[in-house]
């Protein structure tokens, strides 16, 4: 019960800062975009993001507002860069396929990021640091992206394409 009480506390959740996330999206966007609840990591599809119900991973609330501000932007920049793919036009056409070209096309994502907005990047560094931190992928027997050396698409850990790539994963969905 202690547990389940400490992460309610800085649980953030997506219908309670919605409207304040749609704002962000169209002035970074210049666009009508709506926000909608995902069932992952989330993606985008036209005027409409797709971003997690609510956000635990990290240790306070603040970071985990942060975090929901910062995916606004990096899949405003996705969304911007064109970097979109329907699982159909994927060699294998399933989700594993979608996150790992979401994950072929961060570093791309990341300059435009760092170069238009470098506060937003630095919330980037900041969120990645937590997580690195945290020792999420050490606890994982594949690793993880975080550690970069054993993830692979054939076997993910669970932590790689369910939090850890929430910071430079989106889909088109």
């Amino acid at each position: 019960k202690k547990a389940k009480a400490e992460a309610n506390e800085v649980r953030v959740i997506l219908d309670e800062i919605k409207s304040r996330l749609v704002l962000v999206a169209r002035a970074f966007s210049g666009q009508a975009i709506e926000i909608y609840p995902a069932n992952n990591e989330g993606g985008y599809k036209r005027n409409s993001f797709f971003l997690p119900q609510s956000m635990i991973l990290f240790d306070t609330k603040n970071d985990n507002l942060i975090f929901y501000y910062y995916r606004v932007v990096y899949m405003t920049i996705q969304r911007e860069l064109n970097h979109c793919w329907q699982l159909n036009e994927l060699q294998s056409g399933d989700l594993l396929a979608s996150q790992q070209a979401a994950i072929q096309h961060a570093p791309k994502v990341l300059a435009v990021l760092n170069e238009k907005y470098p506060g937003v990047y630095r919330i980037f560094d900041l969120l990645y640091e937590t997580l690195k931190a945290k020792d999420v992928y050490k606890r994982q027997s594949h690793g993880c992206l975080l550690g970069f050396p054993q993830c692979s698409g054939v076997h993910p850990c669970p932590v790689h394409h369910s939090y850890v790539c929430l910071l430079y994963t989106s889909r088109c969905v």
